[in-house]
């Protein structure tokens, strides 16, 4: 499979982690269990996968310092994110904070002087505009002092949020793949510890702690499948084009929403779905 199918396969897998963490949500499951668990579970298959496959770090150094890096910007987002949740609905702030695929477009361009033509332009375009309006029918009344806060937060998710696509394009391109990613989730597995021991010492219910090790079980197996592919994909493709199919995973979390939770599409989003899959036809036309 070549980059801009492992690409697509990404964002599916992304896409149902979105629809795991809001299912996580309004299951009433607690973060910092889901996210605990989450994390292992990634940590568990890469490991495995490292020792079955005789893969070595060769790269130690960098390796780790990419490892700490993508960690360490994972850790600051999610935190920015978790904020911004506590004054706007996910429907305001994950189509500001996907936006971040335009700071790495540009990045791209200007530091991995990738190219695109007219046809990628316009691909890139419409996912972006799809992704940006496809929540923005929300009917949520937010307090208006609330929200300027809520924004500015968000708005500041999106730095790290960049940093974390700069820093999965360069591991790809200079580090081991598998070795990358158990240093990564070493990482991530201590902060997640951390805020483990330190928000959860209320007693949790059996069915609550239940729901969020099932939850968190299943988020990082799909994880682990978006993480390595997203990868791969990054070898040998564009960082502007992948990065830009990556954050269309927004468009399938509400897909997989809409389905599952009975809801229907409405005629606005319906369209920007269209928006999204023609940007993908034009971004497939002519890679570069």
């Amino acid at each position: 499979m070549d980059w801009f199918g492992l690409a697509l396969l990404s964002a599916l897998a992304f896409g149902i982690q979105g629809f795991l963490f809001k299912q996580s949500s309004q299951k009433g499951c607690n973060k910092f269990t889901v996210t605990l668990v989450f994390m292992l579970t990634v940590e568990l298959l890469s490991v495995i996968v490292f020792l079955s496959t005789g893969s070595k770090i060769v790269y130690l150094l960098p390796t780790l310092v990419l490892g700490f890096l993508f960690a360490a910007f994972f850790y600051i987002k999610t935190i920015l994110d978790l904020k911004a949740l506590d004054y706007l609905p996910t429907s305001k702030v994950f189509p500001i904070t996907s936006s971040s695929a335009v700071l790495v477009v540009f990045y791209a361009v200007f530091f991995f002087n990738e190219r695109l033509n007219l046809t990628e332009i316009l691909g890139i375009c419409a996912v972006i505009t799809a992704i940006m309006f496809i929540h923005s029918d929300s009917r949520k009344h937010v307090d208006y002092s609330s929200a300027k806060i809520g924004l500015l937060i968000a708005t500041l998710a999106i730095l790290p949020g960049a940093a974390m696509k700069i820093v999965n394009k360069y591991a790809a391109v200079s580090a081991d793949t598998i070795a990358f990613t158990v240093i990564t989730y070493l990482f991530l597995v201590i902060i997640s510890a951390s805020g483990y021991k330190l928000n959860t010492r209320t007693p949790q219910s059996a069915a609550t702690a239940s729901s969020s090790v099932i939850i968190g079980l299943l988020i990082g197996i799909v994880n682990f499948a978006g993480f390595y592919t997203h990868l791969f994909a990054l070898k040998s493709g564009p960082l502007s084009i992948i990065s830009t199919i990556h954050a269309s995973y927004l468009v399938i979390s509400v897909l997989l929403a809409r389905l599952f939770c009975g809801e229907q599409l409405t005629k606005k989003q319906f369209a920007l779905v269209i928006l999204s899959v023609i940007g993908m036809i034009l971004l497939r036309i002519n890679p570069s």
